[in-house]
């Protein structure tokens, strides 16, 4: 087997099949036994009797079960396979000089990524290396293929440190979380060391994630995490000069909308309507007053209570009303009028006309400039009255004769 992360089936055979890092003591094991040339019986002061068997794939036999006698106690089952092995032309394979991972020719994952080499002492799995297993005298060694192994003692994942979890926004669909698993600062893999399964993962509410241990672990942890309403992202469709348009898209779960206007001096919101669509228009406002608007997603639950999407100042969105008819201030040199203005806020461009006072009518002289003045030449003599507006996609800005500008051409 590959020597695999913590907790794989590769890293419980490196315990169980281990061979010893210490060489020099698995050697001298080795020497000793093979001093003798004739069988030492069971019973000779100091030496103890013990016998080992091989089982392949599907319990097939590569070694019946094989007595010896001329170990000390306190021998090794590792020095006891390989003094055998080498008695009995088995060939073994060790990889990394930590576990067998072959033996006559049958090798770790040729079953399945879990198949490999195993070792039994008294009918049980030991939780320690062969190298380190010592033997007291009349054990019966089992070493034998197997296609997967599940650990007689799992370690209990509740103590696993649980991250990645968030709140996540109505879909009307269940609702998943990809968590990060870590024991023992080890990162576990799901489908391998555990399974994630899901309650009350679809309405608005609380959710619960449940973490269950399998493989080598056992046990469960239980995160949860909010499902809450979307929040609705607004925008600006149109600005007069006294009325602001907001659009946004719909919220899945929301049944109305209710729209704030916040004051950023009093960290104050102020309601101003409550609508069923997905567009509002809020009315009588300031010409070139400035607001933030917050649209909140609602419904009422089954015990009549309102539940409305989170939000903060930052989810709010500012909106320019435009201004009124900036005031124009004119200049005459011979028959040509200069005149200027201040910057109108939420302009997009300015229009200017000339008023007769006789047909009470205004004549556009131009009819789109981005500048905030314009030169009108072979102008009438006279008594002239001009009057600039302010325009945007939405139209354009209030005026009256209040916002007329008159100049004398001489």
């Amino acid at each position: 087997m590959t020597n695999q992360k913590h907790f794989t089936f590769a890293k419980l055979t490196a315990l169980l099949l281990c061979f010893c890092f210490l060489l020099p003591f698995c050697a001298t094991g080795r020497a000793a036994a093979n001093d003798f040339d004739t069988p030492i019986i069971g019973d000779l002061e100091g030496h103890i009797r013990v016998t080992l068997s091989v089982s392949g794939h599907a319990g097939e036999v590569i070694l019946e079960p094989t007595e010896d006698n001329s170990f000390s106690k306190g021998a090794t089952v590792f020095e006891v396979m390989q003094k055998v092995f080498a008695e009995k032309g088995i060939a073994y394979t060790l990889k990394n000089e930590v576990y067998v991972s072959e033996i006559a020719g049958l090798a770790e994952f040729d079953y399945g990524k879990y198949s490999g080499w195993m070792y039994m002492v008294g009918g049980a799995y030991p939780n320690v290396p062969m190298c380190e297993y010592r033997l007291q005298g009349g054990e019966e060694i089992l070493i034998k293929y197997v296609e997967s192994f599940e650990p007689t003692s799992k370690t209990d994942i509740s103590s696993a440190l649980v991250s990645g979890i968030a709140p996540k926004a109505y879909t009307g669909k269940a609702l998943t979380q990809s968590p990060q698993v870590t024991f023992e600062n080890t990162r576990l893999t799901a489908g391998t060391d555990y399974k994630i399964r899901y309650e009350n993962n679809v309405k608005v509410g609380t959710a619960t994630v449940c973490i269950d241990g399998i493989g080598q672990f056992k046990g469960s942890i239980k995160k949860t995490f909010a499902i809450v309403l979307g929040k609705a992202k607004p925008k600006v469709a149109a600005v007069s000069a006294a009325a602001v348009k907001l659009t946004w898209s719909k919220v899945p779960g929301a049944a109305y909308y209710r729209v704030y206007d916040y004051n950023t001096k009093l960290k104050k919101y102020t309601a101003v309507e409550v609508v069923k669509t997905n567009s509002v228009v809020i009315k009588k406002l300031a010409a070139g007053s400035t607001h933030y608007y917050l649209v909140k997603s609602c419904f009422k639950n089954k015990a009549g209570k309102e539940v409305c999407s989170a939000f903060t100042a930052a989810d709010c969105l500012k909106a320019v009303v435009l201004c009124k008819a900036p005031a124009a201030k004119a200049a005459a040199a011979g028959k040509t009028v200069t005149l200027k203005w201040a910057k109108c806020t939420g302009a997009q461009y300015y229009r200017v006309y000339r008023y007769n006072l006789k047909t009470k009518k205004y004549t556009t002289l131009v009819s789109k400039t981005t500048a905030l003045s314009v030169k009108l030449t072979k102008q009438a003599k006279g008594s002239n009255y001009y009057l600039v507006r302010a325009f945007n996609a939405a139209g354009g800005s209030a005026y009256s004769a209040k916002n007329q500008v008159k100049v004398v051409v001489k």
